[in-house]
């Protein structure tokens, strides 16, 4: 989340037009030197970019910030975390990988990765699936799954996944912290057990799964 108003203002505004110039962006109240600053600031958080003509412009995530940009911190936990799920599965299981934070740390799942603002979902998922686990094989969008997560007292999490699939006829080594099993773990995370399932049909999925622990 940005903190600063300056910030904030300057997102803001670029998230509605293409470019702007410098003396553009600039309120009249703020003097030049705490304004250059704070562009400054955002230029080394990617942020903000500067062209050749010397306008400004959002990066992709600036946009995205720039359109939530006045979002309060419980406003931010409603909406859901976006990330890719790698459903892999060889003859000798599903690849599965240990999670150590919260919530629900201690449990297992399938290999998370975070999209990337400069690639697609497919293309990011398959250069990770080639790179980290030295995996050749090509993955299809095999559907979306929504998984909420309540505990008594709060939201805990809430994550929109896209799920991406493949099957392998090998079982190449794996990176630490990463397995291959068939088994039905009691300590999976929630959601896994059901998307594995619906992987093995070749319809696109849609599913809404939500828990309270």
């Amino acid at each position: 989340m940005i903190e600063h108003h300056v910030q904030k203002t300057i997102l803001e505004q670029l998230a509605v037009v293409d470019t702007a110039h410098f003396a553009d962006l600039r309120p009249k109240h703020i003097d030049s030197n705490t304004f250059t600053y704070h562009i400054k600031q955002l230029l080394r958080d990617g942020l903000v970019e500067k062209l050749e003509d010397g306008t400004y412009r959002l990066t992709n995530i600036g946009m995205f910030l720039g359109k939530n940009a006045r979002l309060s911190e419980a406003e931010w936990l409603l909406k859901p975390f976006t990330q890719i799920l790698l459903a892999i599965k060889s003859p000798k299981g599903w690849l599965l990988a240990e999670r150590d934070h919260q919530p629900i740390p201690n449990s297992v799942v399938l290999p998370i990765l975070e999209p990337s603002t400069e690639q697609g979902i497919l293309s990011f998922g398959q250069e990770q699936l080639n790179g980290l686990f030295s995996i050749n094989s090509k993955l299809r969008v095999a559907g979306t799954a929504y998984i909420t997560i309540h505990s008594k007292e709060r939201l805990e999490t809430m994550t929109h996944n896209t799920v991406l699939h493949t099957k392998i006829t090998d079982n190449p080594l794996l990176p630490e912290g990463y397995f291959w099993s068939k088994e039905h773990h009691s300590n999976f995370y929630p959601g896994m057990p059901e998307i594995m399932e619906a992987c093995v049909s070749k319809d696109l999925f849609w599913l809404d799964l939500q828990y309270a622990i």
